[in-house]
């Protein structure tokens, strides 16, 4: 995916939206170059960057989730 500038986003919703699909690819990468090596130390290593990127990826989607909260709270 390519990098935008913020101001092509035209909600936090989408701005977070696009962060939570950077990670997910991030993820992938991590994760098949992880099995495409032969050595230990760097596999470790490389699974330890995709799990970091699955906490972040659940960061970005509990703060959409409360984005989307506080939208259906002014609506009331």
């Amino acid at each position: 995916m390519d990098a935008k500038h913020l101001s092509e986003f035209a909600s936090v919703e989408e701005i977070l939206t696009y962060a939570m699909n950077e990670e997910q690819e991030a993820y992938d990468y991590y994760v098949e170059a992880a099995n495409r090596t032969a050595d230990p130390e760097l596999k470790t290593f490389l699974v330890e960057l995709a799990e970091m990127e699955i906490d972040h990826f659940n960061i970005l989607k509990k703060k959409l989730e409360e984005s989307d909260e506080d939208i259906l709270a002014l609506m009331m």
